[in-house]
Formats: C-alpha cells, sequence, structure tokens
C-alpha cells in the first residue's frame, strides 16, 4: 500500500509532510509524539488503500477479494482472541481519549467497558469495527515484517535469525494490564531493593503477576507471551529471570525499601520455558546477573537456559578478570548491556559523571570509591589483555595514560571474549562506533534521555562502515564459521 498507493505518495512528498520528517530527525534525541504522528498519517492512508484494493462489502462485515485480503483474513483469525481483544482495547482507548480531555486510562473507564462485559464489548466492536480492523491491521504488517526479517537473516547465514527481548513485565495500564487484570497485583509495583548499583533501590513501574493467581489459570498468560515472542527468531532473552524464582515487590507509593521478595512456582515456569522453547527451536539466555545464588544457575543450566556473562563483572573470586578458558560454555558473553555504560563510556567514566550531574550518589564519599573502584577496573582490564597477549601495540597497562577508549582497544576486548568457549558472542553498535550515552540509566525516569538516544550513524552508514568488517574479520580467527 505504500509504495503503490498514489495517496500514500502524494502524502510522502508533500513539502509540509517532508518538513515534519526532517524536524524528527534533526532532533537530538527520538521525539516520539512527533514519530508516532507522523507514522500514524501514513498507515491511516495505507489502512484505506488496503481496504479499498482487497476487501467488498459493508462495515461490519467486509469480504477479502484478493489473496492479500484473505491473508490478513487468516491472520487474525489465527490470533483469534489474543488479537481481538487487542485491538478493541487500541480502538476503546482512542475513542475515550478523543471524547475527553480527562485522564481516560482504563481504570477511569466507564464500568462496562473496565470489567470487559461481553454485551457492551461487542456492541463496541460492530460499531467500530473499521477502527478494530485498523489495529489488526498494524499487528500483521509487523507480524510480515518480522516474518520477512527472519528470512533475510537466515538467508544471509544467520541461522539463529532474530534475538528477542522477554520483557519482565509492561504498562498496567495498556492492553496487557485490561486484558490480564485477573492475573496481575496492581496494588504492587515491580523493582529491585537498595543495593551499590542502585542506592536508593529502583522501582521499574509495573505491577506483577500474582504467582497464586497465574497458576490458577494455567498460567496461560505466561505462555501466550513465550508463544508471541519466540514465533519470529531462533534466540530470545529473558530479562532478570531470577523472577521465574522470586521477584521483588513494592507497595504502591512506598520506597523500595519497604519492599519483599514473593516466591513464584520456579519447577513450573521453567519446564514451561522449556517445552515452548523446544517446540520453537530457539535457545533461551537468561538474564542472571545481580544477586543469584548458585542453585539458581544449576537449575536454569539443568533446564538449558543459557548464563548472560557480562564482561564488567566477570571477576575471578580474588579480583583478576575472569580468564577466557573459566566462561562456560553454555552462555553468551557480551562487553555490556542497556542498562549499563557502553565501552566508550565505562573507560571515559561518562556514567558517573551523569550520575554526578543529577545527584545520584548519597554522598561524595560514594561518588570518589565509585571512581577509585573505576580506576582499578580497568588496570584490571589492561592486565587481563596483557595475560592473553592481547594488549595492543604501544598501550602501556596504567590505565592514567589511556584516558580514551580506542578502537584498537574495543576489538582487543571482544577478542577476548571471542576466546571464551562461551556458544554466543556478542559486539554491540554502540561499542563499535564509540558511542559514550549509555541508552538507559537505572534508577531515572526523566532525569536521563532513556531510550531516546539515537544511534550516530544511519542505516545506509552502518552498512558502509569498514569497522565491523575489520571487528567480524578477527573474530573470525578465533571464531570460525561453521
Amino acid at each position: 500500500e505504500c509504495w503503490m498507493g498514489p495517496d500514500v505518495q502524494s502524502r510522502l512528498i508533500d513539502p509540509s509532510f517532508r518538513a515534519r520528517i526532517e524536524a524528527a530527525r534533526r532532533c537530538e534525541f527520538v521525539d516520539y509524539d512527533a514519530v508516532k504522528s507522523t507514522k500514524r498519517e501514513v498507515l491511516e492512508i495505507c489502512y484505506r488503500t488496503f481496504l479499498r484494493d482487497n476487501f467488498e462489502g459493508v462495515e461490519p462485515e467486509l469480504k477479502p477479494k484478493t489473496d492479500r485480503g484473505k491473508s490478513f483474513h487468516h491472520f487474525t483469525e489465527r490470533e483469534g482472541e489474543s488479537l481481538a481483544h487487542y485491538a478493541l482495547f487500541q480502538a476503546l482507548e482512542e475513542e475515550r481519549l478523543s471524547a475527553s480531555s480527562a485522564s481516560m486510562i482504563w481504570e477511569d473507564w466507564p464500568e462496562p467497558y473496565r470489567a470487559r462485559r461481553s454485551d457492551s464489548l461487542e456492541e463496541f466492536r460492530r460499531r467500530q469495527m473499521p477502527r478494530v480492523r485498523f489495529f489488526q491491521y498494524l499487528q500483521w504488517l509487523a507480524s510480515e515484517q518480522l516474518r520477512e526479517a527472519v528470512k533475510k537473516a537466515h538467508e544471509a547465514g544467520m541461522p539463529i535469525g532474530l534475538y528477542h527481548d522477554f520483557a519482565l513485565g509492561s504498562d498496567r495500564y495498556g492492553a496487557d494490564g485490561w486484558l490480564h487484570q485477573e492475573v496481575l497485583a496492581f496494588k504492587a509495583d515491580c523493582g529491585a531493593p537498595p543495593d551499590a548499583f542502585a542506592p536508593e533501590g529502583q522501582n521499574w513501574g509495573f505491577s506483577p503477576l500474582d504467582p497464586l493467581r497465574l497458576r490458577a489459570s494455567g498460567y496461560r498468560y505466561f505462555i501466550e507471551l513465550l508463544r508471541n515472542n519466540l514465533r519470529y527468531g531462533g534466540a530470545i532473552r529473558i530479562d532478570h529471570v531470577m523472577a521465574l524464582f522470586r521477584l521483588f515487590w513494592i507497595p504502591r507509593g512506598l520506597p523500595p525499601a519497604r519492599g519483599t521478595y514473593v516466591h513464584y512456582r520456579d519447577d513450573e515456569l521453567l519446564a514451561i520455558l522449556a517445552l515452548e522453547s523446544m517446540r520453537a527451536k530457539a535457545v533461551v539466555i537468561g538474564e542472571d546477573l545481580g544477586t543469584v545464588p548458585d542453585w539458581v544457575r544449576d537449575r536454569l543450566g539443568a533446564t538449558g537456559v543459557f548464563s548472560y556473562r557480562v564482561f564488567y563483572f566477570e571477576r575471578e573470586h580474588w579480583g583478576e578478570w575472569t580468564p577466557p578458558a573459566h566462561y562456560p560454555v553454555q552462555s553468551l558473553a557480551v562487553v555490556t548491556t542497556h542498562d549499563l555504560p557502553t565501552l566508550s563510556g565505562y573507560w571515559e567514566g561518562v556514567d558517573i559523571e551523569t550520575r554526578s550531574a543529577l545527584g545520584l550518589f548519597p554522598s561524595e564519599e560514594a561518588q570518589n570509591t565509585m571512581w577509585a573502584d573505576r580506576h582499578r577496573e580497568k588496570a584490571g582490564i589492561l592486565a587481563a589483555l596483557k595475560s592473553e597477549g592481547l594488549l595492543p601495540s604501544g598501550v602501556p597497562d596504567d590505565p592514567t595514560q589511556v584516558p580514551m577508549m580506542t578502537t584498537e582497544l574495543m576489538e582487543a576486548i571482544l577478542q577476548y571474549l571471542a576466546r571464551t568457549p562461551a556458544s554466543i558472542v556478542l559486539a554491540n553498535i554502540e561499542d563499535v562506533i564509540g558511542t559514550r550515552c549509555q541508552a538507559n540509566l537505572p534508577g531515572t525516569v526523566d532525569q536521563h534521555p532513556n531510550w531516546r538516544r539515537k544511534v550516530s550513524l544511519t542505516v545506509e552508514e552502518l552498512v558502509q562502515d569498514r569497522r565491523f568488517e575489520h571487528l567480524a574479520s578477527l573474530l573470525r580467527l578465533t571464531r570460525p564459521l561453521v
């Protein structure tokens, strides 16, 4: 619809529309509202073109007349109730927002909609079927694009294909909150207790699953989430995998220090995870960072879940960096994560400077301690590289004489990981291109541009950047293609 429809093409070349696109591109950080409104405008036109060209009849019972129309129809039938209710929620939210400028989160909707009374929902569906179908159409487009991405990855020699992230939770005021009220504990938030990483603790702002109600439901919601995430890729990362065992609950309105741990039936959840991943022929990686007891890692390993080994944290008990040979085979090795500083940011202390500027340190002493720790860590990294014969020529093993992360040093660190027996080694785009600002700073909401930082290169520039090709050639020396 986008490339063939004259209405869409007319909009895409309109000067005022082009100006909006260019304005969004010039923004230092992603302007989600601008991106959403711009894409939404084009998608609305695409949807009208799609209905006109592929369906016949009258609302609400349109009939497909083309292969493309039939493909969409089959998709909605296959996805069934889950997709139908999701699209219904989106259409309801759209109508309620347009009808009132006041807060119209679903908890404030009229009772028949809030409680999902079937007669009221069916009446709304028939009355607003074009809008319900629009949101189904968007999900269909996303599904088609994901399938095409998987196909292209396989054709390019990437057998795993896409690597997805299984989020710990979602917005309580979104579709999942409305659709699964019976298994969510709305009077609590998820988070983490105070520690050195976040001295005030962390509140992640979403409601946890009630372990008793979830079990009584036959784990239907958990299974549905897994299947949908496993459908379009060969690997999945379980965020905060400890949540399969226990989760830190914080009573709504109280600080994290007042929270407590609530336990889950890990035996049943792990059994479901094993079954669904086997069915999907997918690799499962468990994000087992932080305080994770050895018995938990043993249970995860026995189930076939890969450990998540982050270079920054891999030390021997006496403090030295873990030698490559000591990494477990059943693991994924990576330098950093989205919640940690990039390699350049870590080396230059950008994260410490940012935390200081935002007043996130409880005391000056805590800040000074972190700077001292970072100096020792950098010295340890240089020593580890030297012991493996990977320290770049001309680079001293004194961190005070290596103030900046260089391409050669970045490559050496990734070669260090490549020497491990870990089954998977990842290289982050941000580390290769020298990004200094991390994607997400835990413990902040509006103080830091979380999830809004742009990649400094366009997709076209990334493809042409020789740094990636050179790094790949170095890593293949240690981990040849099979």
